[in-house]
């Protein structure tokens, strides 16, 4: 068998949905640094600022999941379902990167399908072929829509747990923040 390399373009229907897996995790790493805002009171400009600067997506989930770990550990059920969504959110993570990374190729007797090189350890090595079905592609999508709709609702079900005292400081924290951002006077700001 004659393996070669080959662009995701002579692969269309891969294409798309392979696209659509790496947007969608964009879609649930942007919500995930949002959490941000709520654990650290921050703006949204001042959470992707902070989250920016982790320079791998693992590395950013790690911290937001730390930091809300933190920010709940004192509501057991809410902690638990967190750790669920983080241990979901790490799979979608290995799945996004194999796809966003891989080494794709075909075998010359059956250009119809696609594989990804396996590597070993050192990457310059390869150690066997992986065929990539596209019902697997459209079952990872549809696993990383689901992961980004729990991670939405529970944003939701977090915000909705938060005493309305809490919630009002946090916002007049990221007023302040914002305010001094801009070089106003944080003793002319009116919260009421």
């Amino acid at each position: 068998m004659a393996w070669v390399n080959t662009a995701l373009t002579e692969h269309p229907e891969h294409a798309i949905v392979i696209a659509n897996i790496i947007a969608a995790w964009n879609t649930i790493e942007d919500e995930v640094c949002s959490y941000l805002e709520l654990f650290f009171a921050l703006g949204m400009g001042d959470a992707r600022a902070i989250a920016s600067k982790i320079q791998s997506s693992k590395g950013r989930v790690d911290f937001v999941a730390e930091a809300g770990k933190n920010f709940i550990r004192h509501n057991s059920d809410l902690l638990a379902e967190f750790e669920d969504i983080l241990a979901v959110l790490q799979k979608r993570i290995k799945h996004r990167n194999l796809y966003a990374h891989a080494i794709y190729v075909t075998n010359l007797d059956d250009r119809e399908n696609i594989y990804i090189a396996n590597r070993t350890t050192n990457p310059f090595d390869i150690d066997g072929y992986t065929k990539i079905p596209l019902a697997d592609l459209h079952s990872h999508m549809r696993l990383m829509v689901d992961a980004k709709k729990r991670l939405f609702d529970f944003r939701r079900k977090l915000e909705n747990s938060i005493p309305q005292v809490l919630k009002t400081e946090i916002m007049r924290v990221q007023l302040l923040r914002f305010s001094l951002s801009n070089g106003e006077d944080i003793e002319n700001i009116a919260f009421d």
